[in-house]
């Protein structure tokens, strides 16, 4: 993995939390590829760019989160997609919600911007 791609993955991770903290969840998502597929612990697989704010958003309220932190661990480009794996932090109010890994697919469009693509967590309670 080059310092420069993982830079860039860095920084639209970036992208996503300001834009979450903001409460800008259309910003947010738009970070996804319009054909994204995002599978949450527990819900069915939720498709499309529209549908995954709609989730978002309902996470947000029903949640109260307000802050979310995202460490990659692994990472590999293949072309135009990629994959890394990491951990992730759920905050609110009264401290962390969730907390847990996940596998993120990502997609190189054909502007060549990288994009959000398959998006798979679980908690780490047991």
């Amino acid at each position: 993995m080059s310092s420069e791609t993982f830079q860039q993955f860095e920084s639209v991770n970036a992208k996503f939390i300001e834009n979450f903290k903001k409460g800008d969840i259309e910003a947010a998502c738009y970070l996804y590829a319009e054909d994204a597929k995002i599978m949450p612990p527990g819900s069915p697989t939720v498709h499309g760019r529209p549908a995954i704010q709609e989730f978002w958003s309902e996470a947000i309220k029903q949640m109260g989160i307000t802050d979310i932190s995202i460490e990659i661990v692994d990472f590999e480009v293949d072309g135009k997609m990629a994959y890394d794996l990491g951990n992730y932090v759920l905050t609110g109010n009264s401290g962390p919600i969730d907390e847990g890994k996940y596998i993120m697919v990502w997609k190189q469009e054909s502007d060549g911007v990288w994009k959000y693509y398959y998006d798979i967590w679980n908690n780490n309670k047991s």
